[in-house]
């Protein structure tokens, strides 16, 4: 009779243990599945992800146009800036000639003492 009432119990706690298994399975599958969208819910986000791209590529057109007048006037700046500096280094050759001359003859030219 023990025996009989151990392997009753077995059994009884087997099947227990087997459904609360097979529940968690079932539950875990149902919760973790995804809800389907239909397909007008689709074309709504296609339609908007559309949107934001062109957004993006009207922005891309505007910073791309922006960069190359930005570009532009930098390299119209250098230019300038490579003029003046030849310039720069043609007046000090002539101040350098200029001093050259003063110290070699002892004197400053009436023109350039009055600076």
């Amino acid at each position: 009779m023990l025996r009989a009432t151990r392997v009753r119990l077995t059994n009884v706690s087997t099947l227990v243990l087997c459904l609360a298994v097979s529940s968690m399975v079932l539950t875990a599958g149902v919760s973790q599945a995804a809800p389907r969208a239909d397909l007008a819910q689709v074309q709504a986000q296609v339609n908007d992800l559309q949107h934001v791209a062109e957004s993006a590529t009207e922005r891309y057109n505007e910073a791309n146009a922006n960069f190359k007048s930005v570009n532009s006037q930098l390299q119209t700046l250098k230019s300038k800036a490579a003029r003046q500096s030849a310039q720069q280094a043609k007046a000090a050759q002539a101040i350098d000639a200029l001093a050259r001359a003063a110290y070699i003859s002892g004197s400053l030219d009436p023109a350039v003492s009055d600076l």
